[in-house]
């Protein structure tokens, strides 16, 4: 009887470790706290009113399944940079990067937005607000809730050097709190008051229903985005004499594979068919200026090549020529450049390293 009770024993206290594992398993990764529709990009820019957005700047990041530093380049900068201190970005905010799940920055200094999208608990928020001086901002408006250091929009925005958080993300660096609005699924910040107001309110036709940003989705989102960044081709390619109006990068996957997707929005089909014809010659012997070296060399460098172009046209006019390259790990790849094939053209486009574009 002894024997066949330790056996009990035994056998009742691995039924709890692998009961405590899978806990473990399903609580660590957040990922399994999201639906695939909560993590879409769609359902994200949803949340964003239309008149909220200028179409200059979009970076957009989604964290599930992060597991370096190296394999995350876009979304809100502040918190992408600093996604891996845990314990001191809690301390600062009252709550931890892994309670976000995907964060987005939108426009141009100073009229840039902050947006985080996840599982807030505001009372933790609130109450770390208040630590830092933050109060409501009143009279209350509609949607979000509004708050700001002493209660107002502008006491924040002042530099002070001695009150530098770098852990505090909307300012802290610089010692500047930003006014926030937020809610336990949502929180949304920005230096400019009527920015902030018309995203806090949540009014009027969203991002997700705008015909440009459907036709920038059909074209780059076919498949669940890790990250986006879009900006005016012009601020990339300076001496741009083509009609391009946007220029973006988006990271997908596709059966198992790492895709790069470029994307260039020119005025009209025409435009987009011209510039297909002429990258198919070109894009082979395609040399970046910084290092002088071939883009296929780097490509083949992370595992990568290119795949073949295609247009996607839009519902007023414009259209998208798309440029795939596909990644794939090797045993030949190195680990660490395998993880940041997205990173290399986010790179090409913050040197101004895009001109083989328009050779």
């Amino acid at each position: 009887m002894k024997k066949k009770h330790s056996w009990l024993v035994m056998a009742a206290a691995l039924l709890v470790a692998a009961v405590t594992v899978s806990v473990l398993v399903l609580t660590r990764g957040k990922s399994q706290a999201y639906t695939s529709e909560e993590r879409s990009l769609e359902d994200f820019l949803s949340m964003v009113p239309a008149e909220a957005f200028q179409w200059d700047n979009l970076s957009f990041a989604d964290y599930q399944g992060i597991r370096s530093p190296t394999e995350i380049t876009a979304g809100f900068y502040h918190l992408t940079s600093y996604y891996f201190n845990n314990e001191k970005i809690s301390a600062s905010m009252g709550f931890s990067p892994e309670d976000v799940g995907q964060s987005m920055a939108i426009g141009t200094v100073p009229f840039d937005q902050a947006w985080l999208k996840g599982k807030f608990a505001t009372e933790r928020v609130e109450e770390a607000l208040k630590k830092q001086g933050y109060l409501p901002i009143m009279p209350e408006q509609e949607g979000l809730p509004l708050w700001g250091l002493e209660g107002n929009f502008s006491a924040g925005l002042q530099i002070d050097t001695e009150k530098r958080d770098m852990f505090f993300l909307f300012g802290g660096q610089t010692g500047q709190r930003w006014p926030v609005a937020f809610d336990e699924g949502v929180m949304v910040s920005s230096r400019d008051e009527q920015a902030l107001r018309v995203s806090a309110a949540g009014k009027g036709p969203m991002l997700s229903e705008d015909p440009r940003m459907q036709t920038l989705l059909k074209a780059l989102a076919q498949q669940p985005v890790k990250q986006l960044i879009v900006t005016q081709a012009v601020k990339v390619m300076p001496l741009l004499a083509e009609p391009l109006h946007l220029i973006a990068i988006a990271q997908t996957e596709e059966r198992g594979k790492t895709v790069v997707l470029l994307g260039l929005e020119y005025a009209d089909l025409s435009a987009a068919q011209t510039a297909e014809k002429r990258l198919n010659r070109s894009l082979p012997n395609a040399v970046l200026k910084i290092n002088h070296r071939p883009l296929t060399e780097q490509l083949n460098e992370h595992g990568g090549k290119r795949m073949a172009l295609r247009t996607v046209e839009g519902q007023e006019g414009k259209c998208w020529l798309v440029i795939p390259f596909q990644f794939t790990e090797s045993g030949n790849t190195n680990p660490l450049q395998y993880g940041a094939p997205f990173r290399l053209f986010a790179q090409m486009m913050s040197r101004l390293d895009m001109d083989w574009l328009m050779e």
